[in-house]
């Protein structure tokens, strides 16, 4: 038995954790295997802390936030990382919104300077709010025209009652299409301070002088006032719920959704493993069941790590002339299945291998070790990623069947069916008497 963290310390410093004064975290870990640097700033903010109203207001303001701040007019800050060679983007999450740069090591401060400069002084205009609004829009549509997550938005809006979790990241186009300047700033005031953000750097520097550099950018930036705490508790499900959508596409698809704890929850180790023993591989007991056994051309399935309780999930696509009950009942029978006998202990070795095969070979990647300390701080602590493996190890075949009878059950279940109808096109010229 031995953890991630062990293995960091074989080959590289573990990391370390130094917090400002205005309450800015940061998290540094140096590897000087490549003259790169990864950077990154991740705020505590995401579609969680939304409500009805200002759906999506948290991925809108990411993408307006590569627009004017003070410092920085609208279009510099994408030419100056192109010119300095950076690698760079953003992404917004139910618990979070990342800003990062991959940039060679000599570079670096460019990168901070204009991170400092988006926590705090991002314009956010009419003028370069109308644009975005109109981009996001389409970008909602291009989602609306895809089955399988107009079919998953809805699951999940059926799955959740009361908690924000039960709209998607992209938001209501209703919400979107009504943000003001005002509303937006608002929501930036709120959420984008240094006590609500969390840097982390990995790469090719020198810890005491890259503390130097931020505090010299972001140190004079005031604290905000206390983060708006999410209280909304969704409540307990007390039967099946169940959803059928048609529209047009090519294919039909199931979504089915369970309850499960939040991230920091111990049963949620049980549940990667069983997961994974669900759908990892081609010897995987659904992808025999379902894709061998030609009932399903694609499937997937998910395990989601929040910070509030979140979703076990599966979708899968249907083969042509397969009906969507025959998929369904397949799942429930593999379900059925575990919760009776267990999984077998050639199964669960080959979970852990596989695991710790992935993690090992991750870590030898700066990018993909920043993010997941990156999101483990945030939804957790960066050590939940650093003892991931010595936690699943732990994990019995008991556990396994624990979970799955625990969570696996027909009342916390969400299901929904979409099933295809003929293009608009094609339905007109069948309609037509000429």
């Amino acid at each position: 038995m031995f953890s991630l963290q062990n293995t960091l310390s074989f080959s590289q410093n573990l990391p370390q954790i130094t917090t400002l004064e205005n309450g800015l975290k940061i998290l540094t870990l140096e590897n000087h295997t490549a003259p790169i640097v990864v950077f990154m700033v991740w705020y505590k903010v995401g579609s969680r802390n939304e409500h009805t109203g200002i759906t999506g207001i948290s991925h809108l303001l990411e993408h307006m936030l590569f627009k004017s701040t003070k410092n920085y007019p609208k279009g510099a800050i994408d030419k100056i990382l192109r010119k300095n060679g950076a690698s760079f983007n953003a992404m917004t999450g139910e618990d979070l919104t990342v800003y990062y740069e991959i940039i060679a090591s000599d570079r670096v401060e460019t990168a901070i300077k204009i991170e400092a400069d988006r926590m705090k002084n991002a314009k956010l205009t009419e003028n370069e709010l109308k644009p975005e609004l109109t981009v996001v829009k389409s970008e909602l549509e291009i989602g609306e025209n895809q089955p399988q997550f107009l079919l998953y938005r809805e699951v999940r809006a059926s799955a959740y009652t009361t908690h924000p979790y039960r709209w998607s990241v992209a938001g209501c186009k209703e919400d979107i299409l009504n943000v003001t300047p005002k509303k937006i700033k608002t929501y930036y005031n709120t959420y984008y301070h240094p006590n609500n953000a969390t840097v982390i750097i990995v790469g090719d520097f020198e810890r005491d002088a890259m503390i130097k550099l931020i505090k010299k950018y972001f140190g004079n930036i005031k604290r905000g006032p206390d983060i708006p705490k999410v209280i909304s508790v969704e409540p307990e499900q007390k039967g099946e719920k169940r959803i059928v959508l048609k529209g047009e596409g090519n294919a039909s698809h199931i979504a089915v959704a369970y309850h499960i704890p939040e991230i920091t929850h111990p049963d949620i180790y049980p549940l990667e493993v069983l997961n994974k023993v669900l759908s990892s591989g081609e010897t995987s007991r659904l992808y025999k069941r379902l894709v061998i056994g030609n009932l399903a051309a694609t499937f997937y399935t998910d395990v989601e790590k929040r910070i509030d309780p979140g979703l076990f999930g599966i979708l899968a696509t249907a083969r042509t002339g397969v009906e969507l009950s025959k998929i369904e009942n397949a799942f429930y029978e593999e379900i059925e299945k575990i919760k009776k006998e267990g999984i077998t202990d050639e199964e669960f070795k080959k979970v852990i291998a596989k695991t710790s095969a992935g993690y090992f070979y991750d870590k030898d990647s700066i990018v993909s070790l920043a993010f997941a300390l990156g999101e483990a701080e945030v939804m957790s602590s960066y050590k939940y990623y650093l003892d991931y493996l010595e936690n699943l190890r732990k994990v019995t075949i008991e556990d396994v069947k624990r979970v799955c009878e625990k969570y696996l059950q027909d009342v916390n279940r969400t299901t929904g069916y979409f099933t295809p109808i003929k293009p608009k096109e094609e339905r007109e010229e069948l309609e037509s008497p000429f």
